[in-house]
């Protein structure tokens, strides 16, 4: 008991700023190679610093179509970039047709409140279409993260995921570099709910589950 309260006391005085995001989720046909916009806007950012911009189906080569789940546009996600015990408040609008989600702070341990974990049936009940879900954890531990759908492993594979950076305050290695640049790495499938779902879409993340099944069923659809 004495234990918890010190952690608790520690949360309570450390500095931290109130950090809020607004994830949108909508369903899109995208140019599985490209999903978004591809190379540097005229802006100078790189294509998954913003919004894409949506292309007509019949402008996209057949065999390249796939039925996306974008969050705000992107993909990956936006990135999340916070300091450590910083309050993380997300607000996740669900305006998806007919499939409900969670969000998973995947390496996060969200202290004192395991019931915003996000993981569905678990630590909270799914985010209906056309409901949305305040998230509000604090930042912690410091490191690179990532977050994802935690409905399924097809909603994440269908582009429910992103980076989740969270920065020490007095970073000790900061005079060793002149910018942070997160690049996301994914295997990516035109249609990564065929290989899933031959034995079973399951809830989680998608990870080594994607590669064993697509190196097992070798389905077209899984082909490029």
């Amino acid at each position: 008991m004495f234990g918890k309260i010190l952690i608790l006391g520690y949360f309570l005085l450390v500095k931290s700023d109130l950090v809020k995001y607004t994830f949108e989720i909508e369903e899109w046909v995208v140019d599985f190679m490209r999903p978004t916009i591809s190379g540097l806007n005229e802006t100078g950012t790189l294509p998954w610093q913003h919004p894409g911009s949506r292309q007509q189906p019949f402008h996209i080569p057949e065999e390249q179509r796939k039925h996306a789940l974008l969050i705000n546009g992107m993909y990956p996600g936006p990135l999340i970039d916070v300091y450590e015990n910083d309050i993380v408040e997300v607000t996740v609008i669900n305006r998806m047709m007919s499939e409900a989600t969670t969000i998973h702070w995947h390496g996060v341990h969200v202290p004192g409140t395991p019931y915003m974990d996000g993981a569905r049936s678990v630590t909270q009940g799914p985010i209906l279409p056309g409901e949305s879900f305040t998230y509000r954890f604090t930042a912690w531990p410091a490191g690179s993260h990532w977050y994802h759908s935690h409905m399924d492993a097809v909603q994440a594979s269908m582009g429910i995921k992103g980076p989740f950076v969270i920065k020490k305050r007095d970073d000790p290695y900061k005079s060793m570099y002149d910018e942070d640049i997160v690049v996301s790495v994914s295997d990516e499938w035109r249609e990564p709910a065929v290989c899933l779902k031959l034995e079973g879409a399951m809830a989680g993340n998608p990870g080594m589950l994607i590669c064993l099944k697509c190196s097992l069923c070798r389905c077209q659809a899984c082909q490029f």
